[in-house]
């Protein structure tokens, strides 16, 4: 069963409807809504139940109430009640007021004691990658990308108010949009939240930086409160293509123009290295492929004019840069030498 709060309940328009003051094109949009959302209604019925003590009351029969109120909408005398004998659009002002009252307490009672239904928000689900890259779809639709040795930990429901994860390693987020409930991840040091974009956040659990990197939307980044230490830091807001570094041992936020195009190897397998110094393009291999390679100083400046197909494997980018840079590849025991030549960037 889906809760209440994972819907946009219409409470203002069914106090208006008990307050005999929806014209027919509301009545029909609350059927509308009603059509669609028929296990809510139910719910929103136990949750009504839950609060008044169902020890001490009949249970609430949903299918009977669920076509009463179908019925009273599309204009039918409801079954088994007696007819009101006030005149027709004027209930007396008390009773609107309890219907409104009532209304007003089922929402409260839909955001607040929704989690004591089956299912509660405090489950704490946990996904752990191991030496693969995980696909995730979370309660509220995102979807994550878990890169490997990574670990992610969320709720079997998102609270009304926020919906929040907590990350260990590497993970790329794509967030459905919800202005009520932003999303927000917790990661060691840092604090990321959303409304609704696409974002990585690498926060390995020993590494001394830690990264948020924007694709698209806007994303708030701040240290958390803990770890500040009484250095107070401000959130930072992040556009897309935009990157902010945190670093641990300093404790500052720095911001990093531009980003690395390589952020999302681990997930995409494409390697973006053309116009590249091969000085970093070495730097950015010995960290995508997690292997030491040594290079010859007079090649640090020389560019890299070679692109890659997706899957492309280290032994294979590294022959094709020496084939088209003319250097010499040395393979070694604990990785790899780039040796100039006479030749060599020309």
């Amino acid at each position: 069963m889906k809760d209440a709060s994972e819907h946009k309940v219409p409470y203002e328009l069914i106090a208006k409807y008990l307050a005999n003051e929806a014209d027919a094109a509301e009545k029909q949009q609350l059927l509308a809504w009603m059509a669609e959302h028929e296990e809510v209604f139910e719910e929103l019925l136990q949750i009504w139940e839950l609060a008044e003590g169902a020890g001490q009351q009949p249970a609430v029969d949903t299918g009977a109430a669920w076509n009463q109120l179908q019925n009273r909408l599309k204009g039918q005398p409801p079954t088994g009640i007696q007819q009101d004998q006030t005149r027709a659009g004027q209930r007396p002002l008390w009773r609107i007021m309890r219907l409104v009252a009532a209304v007003l307490l089922l929402a409260l009672l839909g955001a607040s004691l929704w989690w004591l239904l089956p299912g509660t928000a405090n489950e704490l689900q946990q996904l752990a990658s191991g030496e693969e890259v995980r696909e995730l779809q979370l309660p509220d639709g995102s979807r994550v990308s878990l890169n490997a040795h990574s670990k992610l930990s969320y709720p079997a429901r998102f609270q009304p108010d926020q919906r929040l994860v907590k990350l260990e390693g590497e993970a790329f987020f794509e967030v459905e949009a919800d202005p009520d409930r932003p999303f927000v991840v917790e990661a060691t040091q840092l604090r990321v939240k959303v409304l609704g974009t696409s974002f990585q956040v690498s926060a390995l659990p020993t590494a001394d930086t830690l990264s948020v990197v924007v694709e698209s939307g806007q994303v708030e980044v701040e240290v958390m409160p803990q770890q500040q230490q009484g250095r107070k830091q401000s959130a930072r807001l992040l556009q897309p293509g935009q990157q902010l570094r945190y670093v641990a041992s300093s404790q500052q936020l720095l911001p990093v123009a531009p980003p690395n195009p390589n952020y999302l190897f681990w997930k995409t397998g494409e390697l973006r290295l053309r116009g590249m110094r091969l000085q970093e393009a070495v730097n950015t291999l010995e960290k995508l492929f997690h292997t030491s390679i040594s290079l010859d100083a007079a090649l640090n400046d020389c560019r890299v004019s070679t692109g890659f197909d997706p899957g492309a494997r280290i032994d294979y980018v590294l022959e094709t840069l020496a084939r088209t840079m003319k250097f010499e590849l040395i393979k070694e025991a604990d990785g790899y030498r780039l040796q100039a030549t006479a030749a060599s960037c020309r």
